[in-house]
């Protein structure tokens, strides 16, 4: 990522405007850590909204696009 914008997905990503990605799990290295809620895929302000737990209890994080 040192020549592209932590707000788009990389370049090795096509499609994402097609991509229903909802509700894809989402892990990190150390484990998981929720489910996609939401996401965007305008230009230069594209992220995911994870779902971090239950309702009661759980956080929504947003990422942004680069970090996939």
């Amino acid at each position: 990522m040192t020549d592209s914008n932590l707000w788009n997905y990389g370049p090795e990503v096509t499609n994402y405007a097609d991509a229903e990605i909802v509700g894809y799990k989402v892990e990190a290295r150390d484990g998981h850590i929720g489910k996609v809620d939401k996401h965007s895929t305008d230009v230069d302000s594209q992220y995911i909204v994870v779902d971090t737990g239950v309702w009661i209890f759980g956080k929504e994080v947003l990422l942004p696009a680069g970090t996939l």
